[in-house]
């Protein structure tokens, strides 16, 4: 079994919550 890659990422999301599902779909779309 090949090994996966592990990532964490921290977004800062004060005051952003306009934005969030933006960023979201854009990490997953370049994972």
């Amino acid at each position: 079994m090949a090994a996966r890659n592990k990532y964490s990422i921290v977004v800062p999301t004060y005051n952003e919550r306009l934005n969030i599902a933006l960023v979201v779909y854009l990490i997953f779309k370049h994972l």
